[in-house]
């Protein structure tokens, strides 16, 4: 997924009366507040929510909209805030999926998908508003769910196994597939074999689910205390690395202030506050304003620091589910997935694009991934017409720049005043 968050102008914001984001909170996006707007069979009219073009699915916090095969989709909203709406040319999405604990939209069409947060203003609690930021459009032509089939085993009759197609779960940028009545022992990609019950590297362990990334191209299958990572490509999918992050612990996330001499030091917990979803795997740390987390550390590798000390982490999400953690500055979203270690995927600002890009070597299948290499930004993309509703993350760049500036020439007003009266005063009593 190209994907990723909203968080940084904590107080330059809220003196502005801007936007600043609120997605800590015990609150999640539910399919009640919804609109999908279709176009009627003759495409002559439109019709609100039409239950006969789409589908609707929950899967614990994401829920998804597939549509039918000749349902052309123009427009979605949440609570009147435009998500997307159809712009020029002829593009109709496939699916939609809303990650609610993260405020995250995935529209997805034939061969890219397209990224949003929701940004709210909570400023006046009885009148709340809001706005989905677009974050990052990513192409899809690689890995294709239609092509995941699995030797699946009956558990409650061991001699009955069949090869089996599986709908996986729509999470936006990948597909879930979980094995609860059955045992899989084998998992294959395009009718060629990606992982088997008695190879090397499993320890005699069965999957417990298996995720298909269409963003990373990549094929995760997770045991009961570690994953197995495959690259896929033109049908093939190669083992990366077999990584884990069983034990996780919620002081696995360390934080770090530079000191005006220009130390690192710990932040201790009274600088943030930690929200766990009961769903057991997913975390949100919101960092209070005067904490100015200059570097985010797990365990006690550093796997980002700030490039700007005016704009410090504000949010971090941890989904251990999917293996993701972003950070979220305000500013910038940085998306990060954890292979052999975390590695940056995606990072939103006005003047990036895809940061990750891999290297098969099939000499040597348990080599790790190669790091992030920064990707020239696709010119297509760029030159597409952005449909209503689109915002870019520059908008927010520029603001954090003219608050700035404000805040310098009110500085110097002052000063001027100040030194104006004491001459004055003088004059006075000469």
């Amino acid at each position: 997924m190209r994907l990723l968050f909203l968080f940084l102008f904590a107080f330059l914001q809220r003196k502005a009366g801007a936007y600043a984001s609120q997605h800590a909170g015990p609150e999640v996006m539910t399919s009640d507040f919804v609109k999908i707007t279709t176009l009627n069979d003759s495409d002559k009219g439109v019709t609100d929510n039409d239950t006969t073009k789409y589908t609707l699915q929950q899967d614990g916090y994401v829920f998804y909209y597939t549509f039918m095969e000749r349902a052309k989709c123009v427009k979605c909203e949440y609570r009147g805030m435009t998500i997307w709406e159809q712009g020029l040319g002829v593009m109709y999405p496939k699916a939609i999926s809303f990650h609610s604990d993260l405020f995250m939209v995935f529209v997805q069409f034939h061969d890219f998908l397209k990224v949003y947060s929701l940004k709210l203003d909570l400023s006046d609690p009885e009148n709340p508003r809001g706005q989905f930021v677009f974050l990052a459009r990513a192409k899809t032509k690689g890995v294709s769910p239609t092509k995941m089939s699995f030797m699946l085993r009956d558990k409650s009759d061991p001699s009955e196994m069949e090869l089996t197609y599986m709908d996986g779960i729509n999470q936006g940028f990948q597909f879930e597939y979980e094995f609860k009545d059955s045992d899989c022992l084998e998992v294959l990609y395009a009718n060629n074999s990606v992982w088997k019950y008695d190879d090397d590297f499993s320890e005699g362990k069965l999957p417990l689910s298996v995720h298909l990334n269409i963003y990373t191209n990549m094929i995760f299958i997770t045991m009961s205390d570690f994953y197995l990572v495959y690259q896929c490509s033109s049908d093939k999918c190669e083992l990366l690395c077999r990584s884990t992050l069983a034990g996780f612990s919620e002081n696995d996330i360390r934080f770090l202030t530079k000191s005006h001499e220009g130390h690192m030091n710990y932040l201790d917990s009274s600088k943030f506050n930690l929200m766990k979803y009961p769903d057991g795997f997913t975390y949100v740390f919101s960092l209070k304003d005067e904490s100015n987390c200059s570097q985010v550390k797990y365990k006690e590798t550093a796997i980002w620091t700030a490039q700007d000390p005016l704009i410090p982490a504000r949010n971090v999400y941890v989904n251990l589910s999917v293996k993701a953690l972003m950070i979220d500055t305000g500013a910038s979203i940085f998306f990060f997935m954890h292979f052999d270690q975390w590695k940056l995927i995606l990072e939103t600002r006005a003047d990036a694009e895809l940061v990750y890009t891999t290297k098969i070597e099939p000499s040597d299948p348990l080599s790790s991934l190669r790091g992030h290499v920064a990707a020239q930004a696709d010119q297509a993309a760029a030159d597409e017409a952005k449909p209503s509703g689109e915002a870019k993350p520059s908008k927010d760049v520029d603001s954090h720049r003219i608050n700035t500036m404000s805040l310098m020439l009110i500085l110097c007003g002052i000063i001027l005043v100040a030194l104006f009266a004491a001459v004055l005063v003088k004059f006075c009593f000469k």
